[in-house]
Parts: structure tokens; sequence; C-alpha cells
């Protein structure tokens, strides 16, 4: 789905902001950040914030 997505950013309009390598351990897991495959904690929202922030 990402990849299509990407598609569509021009860097102006739309942007693509890649992030999901920040989610992952040293092991290429997200389970620290997403215990349940779903729900999101802190950290992630954090990670979140601080990679879309310089586009506003």
């Amino acid at each position: 789905m990402n990849a299509a997505i990407r598609k569509f950013a021009d860097g102006e309009k739309v942007i693509w902001c890649d992030f999901n390598t920040k989610y992952l351990d040293a092991k290429g897991d997200t389970k620290w950040i997403m215990s349940d495959r779903v729900h999101h904690n802190e950290a992630d929202y954090r990670i979140w914030t601080d990679a879309v922030l310089p586009y506003f």
C-alpha cells in the first residue's frame, strides 16, 4: 500500500515522509513500540511527531 501512495509524492503538495525504519529495533522488530502489533505507545507518537513536524 505504501508503495502505491508514495508514487503520488511530488515533494511540494504531497510529501513522502518515511520514518518506518525508526520504529525498528536492532533485530528489525517493532514489538518494542507496538507490543500488540496494533496500538502505538508514546514513543511511537514522538517518532512520528519529530518526523512530520518539519513539514508544517
